[in-house]
């Protein structure tokens, strides 16, 4: 893994935090998990995953994906559900949400990625514990406190739920401009520019030396 991977949270540190999360696992206990999410959204964060506790929906597991050295796919295959990662979206220089702390994913086993570029190829069983469906009271809490549902995408993200509007606009705005690159959310087309990603391996380096 390179070390804009390694060292990228050490650029928005002061923003991410651990925050502790009760909820009801796949052998119907009470369970302690950690996510990781920006300062920003912490307590609907909380509120949310309370109420997602209190319709007793089994989560199997809560880690943060250092325990999994960053690696989003190992993260996955443990069916681990998680928030912040930082990341760019495959391919560009786009930010991810998890990148920002504004994403978590839940039961991704149970609620798959059903994309073509999808590395794990799980089957989405609707019905099956920890699935998450439309209608359902997941998505319902979710909604109530301004967050998508990446279920309703064209090439449904079952496990993915996001916060967009204004709060994401001004978090990677500002995130943007002290990397000292473009904004490619604010363009009409995706920048793919290496001279991009080498500018900003660069600035990592340099924030690392500090």
């Amino acid at each position: 893994m390179s070390d804009l991977f390694k060292n990228g949270k050490k650029l928005i540190d002061n923003d991410i935090i651990k925050v502790e999360i009760s909820f009801i696992n796949f052998s119907g206990k009470e369970d302690i998990g950690i996510l990781e999410v920006h300062k920003d959204v912490k307590d609907e964060v909380v509120k949310i995953f309370k109420e997602i506790k209190e319709i007793k929906f089994p989560i199997f597991k809560m880690e943060t994906v250092d325990k999994y050295d960053f690696d989003d796919e190992k993260s996955v295959v443990a069916n681990n559900s998680s928030a912040y990662n930082f990341r760019f979206v495959s391919g560009t220089t786009k930010l991810s949400d998890h990148a920002i702390g504004l994403a978590i994913d839940i039961n991704p086993k149970q609620n798959p990625w059903l994309h073509p570029s999808a590395l794990n190829k799980f089957p989405y069983v609707p019905g099956e514990k920890g699935t998450i469906e439309k209608g359902d009271q997941v998505v319902t809490i979710f909604e109530k406190y301004g967050w998508s549902w990446g279920g309703n995408w064209r090439n449904p993200d079952y496990q993915h739920f996001f916060k967009g509007g204004d709060v994401n606009k001004r978090i990677k705005n500002k995130l943007y401009d002290d990397l000292g690159i473009d904004n490619p959310y604010l363009q009409n087309k995706p920048v793919t520019t290496k001279g991009k990603i080498d500018k900003f391996k660069d600035f990592v380096k340099k924030v690392i030396k500090r």
